[in-house]
This record gives structure tokens, sequence and C-alpha cells, in this order.
């Protein structure tokens, strides 16, 4: 199912458990974040999103919702994605500049078409 841009809260879902190796493990907020890029599917998680879920079940004073960010969500983020990119586990897609779950990757089994002549293309 495609991403339709809108977010939902934490409160609201109810967060199925993330399949990975065995030998892998994996922290609560490693978790949240790889199920949010796999709910992204091709349109992926920003740096600031993936922290932004991260902090939504933090237990301090500083935790919020996944639609607020703080001065920190854009690092925290980058430390889960880091991780996870380090298990195998996800990874960044630099043209789009979003970070995607592996296995989520955006479709490219469309022919790349390549340069060719104007005369090639109009036939004159």
């Amino acid at each position: 199912m495609p991403n339709s841009g809108m977010r939902t809260t934490l409160r609201d879902q109810q967060i199925p458990l993330v399949e990975v190796d065995p030998a892998v493990k994996l922290t609560p907020q490693q978790t949240l974040v790889l199920e949010q890029l796999k709910r992204a599917e091709a349109d992926g998680l920003h740096a600031d999103e993936a922290g932004a879920w991260a902090h939504s079940i933090m237990e301090s004073k500083w935790r919020h919702s996944p639609e607020e960010r703080c001065l920190f969500c854009t690092k925290r983020g980058l430390q889960i994605l880091h991780r996870l990119r380090e298990h195998g586990l996800a990874r960044y897609r630099a043209k789009s500049k979003v970070w995607q779950a592996i296995g989520h990757e955006s479709d490219s089994t469309q022919p790349v078409r390549s340069a060719i002549s104007e005369e090639e293309e109009f036939g004159y």
C-alpha cells in the first residue's frame, strides 16, 4: 500500500513485530523506525521523520508525537538509520534523499531511455 502522505499517530496503530535475522538485536526505537520505513515503502522517510518516530516512544521528558520535530530529531534519526544500514536493513536513496527499508526500493524495472539525437526522435 503506497504511502498516502498522511501519518497516523502511534496511539492509532499497533506496530507489528519486524522480521529480522535473530542474530540482529534491535532496540525498540530501531524496530519502530524499521517498521515505519516498511510502511512508507518506496516513498521512504527523511532522517527527521525517523527521529520523530524514535522520540515518540522515549521514556523521558523529551518525548513527543511523531508529527512534531525537535532540535534532535534529525540527529537521532540518522543514528538509527545508519545502524539499520549496518545491519543491511535500510538504505539511503541519494536521488530522492530518503531512507528506505531494503526490499522496498522504488520500482526501477522501467527501462531507462538513452539519449538519442533529434533526428532519431523526430525523424528529420
